[in-house]
Formats: C-alpha cells, structure tokens, sequence
C-alpha cells in the first residue's frame, strides 16, 4: 500500500474488557455513511471480530455477526450494507483481487476487513485503519489505535 498523503486523524484509547471493545465499535457505527472500507489489524484475539459485532450492531444488523473465516465475506443488510471479510485463509492481496473484493469496496457499503495487513495491496489509499493490540495493563482490555486517511 502505498500513501501518498499523511494520515488527516488518528486516535489511540484503551478498553477495558471486550463490553468496552463492543461499544467502541457501536460508537464508531455513528460516524458511517457508507462507502468507508474499515481496514482492522491485529493479532489472534485482539478484538476485531468484537469490535465488528459493535460496529455492526450500531448499524442495527439483525442477524448474528460471525468472522467469515472459512467463508471469506459475509454480508447484512442494516441501516447500510456491510460486507464482512476475514482475510485470514488468504494467501495474500492477489489471491483477495482474484475473488473479485476490490468490486465489493467501489459501492456504498460498508467494507470491514479482519487481517486486512494481509491484503493490503488492495486496500484503497482512503480506508480507515483500525490496530488491536491486548492491553498488558488489562487482561481483557485492548489498545485501539484509528488512524484515518482522505476525504472521507
């Protein structure tokens, strides 16, 4: 991925337990109009699929929200489509590009992308990226780090 402008925000705060991680995801739902590619990173257990499950509910998705791990993508209808990708089983960003998940973010839905350093080549430049990291401080805390690119 290649970023020809700096980041416009980034924000970094801690949780304190995956209830936190939820309502932060609910909470950043409020800010989408659709069309964003929500880009998460981060390790085993960090917290991205509990955080997309915030996200997805703040949107009033009504169906269950599960990682498409073994699915690749999954979608629900809500306030706004969302299209939910693990790119966990990919072997990288061609393999992404091969599926055709580049069709999926020029539209209006929302595109969230579990492992998304792994395909990172077809990230578009104005994604917003979303870190995970365990917080050491809180056993079931998380650090999240926002950092949000163009105009969107």
């Amino acid at each position: 991925m290649s970023i020809s402008h700096p980041a416009i925000r980034e924000a970094k705060f801690a949780t304190l337990s995956p209830e936190e991680t939820f309502n932060e995801g609910k909470k950043f739902a409020s800010r989408l109009n659709g069309g964003e590619v929500i880009a998460l990173v981060g390790e085993l257990g960090a917290g991205k699929t509990v955080f997309t499950k915030g996200l997805c509910e703040g949107l009033n998705v009504k169906n269950p929200v599960i990682s498409p791990t073994f699915t690749i993508v999954n979608e629900y209808d809500a306030d706004l489509k969302i299209y939910h990708f693990d790119a966990y089983r990919l072997s990288g960003s061609e393999e992404a590009a091969a599926i055709g998940i580049e069709d999926y973010m020029k539209g209006d839905a929302v595109c969230i992308i579990e492992w998304a350093d792994k395909v990172k080549e077809v990230i578009p430049e104005e994604a917003t990226w979303i870190y995970l990291y365990h917080n050491k401080d809180s056993g079931t805390g998380r650090l999240l780090k926002i950092v949000l690119f163009g105009d969107r």
